[in-house]
């Protein structure tokens, strides 16, 4: 069966024991997580940089910082209206 071990870093091994891998749906979820987990991929998983979201995505590059533009444009909004709220009068 397919096993993912976590040392240092997420690895994927396939252990002997014959027999088929599960294939219903729940089995290919799993089978899919731990291929991103530690597949090549494993680099370009990322949280997301909005701090009110609870995504992880794969960056397409590496100056990617939110699972969508809608979520970087909560961001960039949340951040002009801390930097320019106005002062009370006092």
């Amino acid at each position: 069966g397919l096993a993912l071990e976590w040392d240092d870093a997420p690895r994927v091994r396939i252990r002997d024991g014959g027999g088929e891998l599960p294939t219903d749906g729940l089995a290919a979820l799993g089978r899919s997580a731990v291929t991103l987990l530690a597949g090549p991929d494993q680099a370009r998983l990322r949280k997301c940089g909005n701090p009110r979201c609870v995504l992880f995505f794969l960056a397409s590059n590496r100056r990617q910082h939110w699972c969508s533009e809608a979520c970087g444009r909560r961001v960039r909004i949340a951040r002009h209206e801390r930097l320019h709220r106005r002062r009370p009068a006092r």
